[in-house]
């Protein structure tokens, strides 16, 4: 199936103001076409109701190289009175109580420099789901990209501090640890056995200050090829309300298990009632990486980032004369490096296939593995050349918060 040929964005919140920081060079390869993501924030709903938790029995847990966490389902038996069972899922209020503590509120700050070369204190809001009882949460990738502090509150107002363990840009996927006991995990269900039209629950902190915020929706698609911010991914389509402030929160079933990550809504002030969210099947084995590695393994690198300049203002920014994607930052010592890519190169295809954006040369790399041949066919002044050389696996050179 073709990616639908309009764009998402990753819901966010976000504010800056200037706190007169002396300007520093970010730790680790950044772009210098900095997209405004936004980020969804998801916290769990506060009514602490225990009529239904006493009887919902969490499964069996797995082990990952010491690292608890949940994979499967709940035993589907609530109550005597026969609520929550197979035939008779909970509804909105009973899942909104049964999972209110495992979903988190995540604030965040990162630096940012404006056009005048001045440097901001830019605050943003997320969420993020409890993964494990010793305190590992899930969220997207967006959401911590770039902090320079993370920290979370939990549905009782208790805060932390947080450390971002691992990331995965490629999945928008990241897993971050506050340093707590006898947190509530998530259930983590199977996205797998969805079902076009089944009714599922959404909690949020829209705006970044409605916490406790729940909407509720149906599954409007399967399997959604969209762009987001760029990137192809396959989606969950959901009718529920997503607003600024939801991303990283979760998508729950009738059940209370956990089914997708939210992580987009459509973009344009006139458009409703479409929101995405990851398939939980589609990460489980790149959360329990991020846990374990801090990286997912075999991912492919090219071994270099880009830019794409697509407007006038960027081609002057960026002194070129053409509009494409160029070569911002090769990394240095990488096989690219090695064979002979530089920076300001412009990418005219890659393995014989045209490259007219970023999101090109992402679809084009998520269809290949760490030790694959590529070549790069790059212009450079005046001439053409292309470059041949083995992909890498990608490791992050850096960890946004030590």
């Amino acid at each position: 199936m073709e990616n639908e040929n309009f764009s998402y964005e990753n819901t966010g919140y976000q504010s800056g103001y200037d706190r007169s920081v002396p300007r520093k060079q970010k730790s680790g390869p950044v772009t210098a076409l900095v997209l405004a993501l936004c980020m969804i924030l998801s916290a769990a709903c506060g009514a602490a109701a225990g009529y239904i938790a006493a009887g919902y029995r969490p499964a069996d847990t797995t082990e990952s190289e010491g690292l608890e966490i949940l994979y499967k389902s709940v035993v589907r038996e609530v109550s005597s009175e026969g609520k929550g069972t197979e035939d008779s899922p909970l509804n909105v209020p009973q899942v909104s109580a049964l999972v209110s503590d495992s979903v988190v509120e995540i604030t965040t700050e990162s630096i940012s420099t404006s056009s005048f070369m001045r440097q901001y204190v830019t605050k943003g809001a997320g969420s993020g789901v409890v993964l494990t009882a010793s305190g590992y949460i899930v969220t997207n990738y967006h959401v911590v990209e770039g902090a320079t502090s993370v920290n979370v509150t939990l549905h009782d107002g208790s805060e932390y501090t947080a450390v971002v363990k691992g990331y995965d840009e490629a999945s928008d996927i990241a897993v971050i640890k506050v340093d707590a006991e006898g947190l509530k995990p998530a259930v983590l269900g199977n996205s797998s056995v969805l079902a076009v039209g089944e009714q599922i629950v959404i909690i949020g902190n829209p705006l970044g200050e409605l916490g406790g915020s729940v909407s509720t929706g149906i599954i409007s698609a399967l399997a959604r090829d969209v762009y987001v911010e760029d990137r192809p991914m396959t989606l969950l389509q959901t009718d529920a309300a997503v607003n600024p402030g939801n991303s990283g929160g979760g998508m729950f079933n009738l059940y209370g298990e956990l089914v997708g990550i939210v992580n987009a809504k459509s973009e344009g002030d006139a458009i409703d009632n479409i929101g995405f969210a990851i398939p939980l099947d589609d990460v489980k084995s790149v959360i329990e990486s991020l846990m374990s590695v801090g990286y997912v393994p075999g991912r492919p690198y090219l071994g270099f980032e880009t830019v794409y300049i697509d407007n006038a203002f960027s081609a002057m920014q960026y002194r070129v004369t053409s509009f494409g994607v160029y070569v911002l930052n090769v990394r240095e010592g990488s096989n690219a490096d090695k064979a002979g890519i530089e920076n300001g190169d412009m990418i005219i295809s890659i393995n014989g296939e045209a490259v007219g954006s970023d999101a090109d040369i992402t679809g084009m790399i998520n269809e290949m593995n760490a030790g694959d041949t590529v070549t790069v066919k790059v212009r450079r002044y005046s001439s053409e050349k292309e470059i041949t050389y083995e992909l890498e696996e990608y490791i992050p050179d850096y960890i946004i918060i030590r």
